[in-house]
């Protein structure tokens, strides 16, 4: 049988949505490489390139991998926290979903409700990415009408600890398309 990629695994959502928590844990569950994005201020020609070779252990059929945000955080944050700033393309973006498409990936939203979110963000706002309430409810809201050709599921960990029982793998192995083969000839 012909080698396939890995599974790639994309967690989004604002600051304190509980993703970093649920990508990690899903990452130690599934044995997937974690790789965490954080705010990432000075790289800007650079980071399609990085996020591709992040991707690279899965799409060469190497490891799963687990994303902790991605490129679709760009234009949120961006809106929030750059003056508007896009440091991705619309070209880039396309090859960036087409290459996660080769990996089966699936997206995670995590955004529970926004009072959870912003008492998680105030509570631990000397560590976040984002300088005010305002910020973080610009970020919330673009993230409430974000679109992906990838297959996303909404993920809220207040309503339920799908871990234990692994039924988020379940969940997020049944929106998965088929992996590619991987040609290293």
């Amino acid at each position: 049988m012909d080698k396939v990629s890995c599974k790639l695994t994309i967690f989004e959502g604002p600051d304190g949505g509980g993703k970093s928590t649920a990508a990690q844990a899903y990452a130690r569950a599934t044995g997937a490489k974690y790789v965490h994005f954080a705010s990432l201020p000075r790289v800007s020609k650079s980071l399609g390139r990085m996020y591709v070779e992040a991707m690279l252990p899965a799409l060469l059929g190497y490891q799963d991998v687990v994303f902790d945000r991605c490129w679709l955080s760009e234009m949120p944050y961006g809106v929030a926290f750059r003056e508007g700033k896009d440091r991705l393309n619309n070209a880039s973006r396309r090859v960036l979903e087409r290459l996660a498409m080769r990996c089966g990936a699936v997206v995670v939203k995590c955004q529970p409700a926004w009072e959870t979110v912003k008492a998680n963000y105030l509570s631990r706002k000397h560590i976040e990415m984002l300088d005010n309430e305002h910020q973080l409810k610009t970020v919330y809201d673009l993230y409430a009408e974000q679109t992906t050709d990838l297959p996303m599921l909404d993920y809220d960990y207040t309503k339920a600890d799908l871990f234990g029982d692994a039924k988020l793998a379940l969940l997020i192995d049944g929106l998965r398309m088929r992996q590619h083969p991987v040609d290293l000839d």
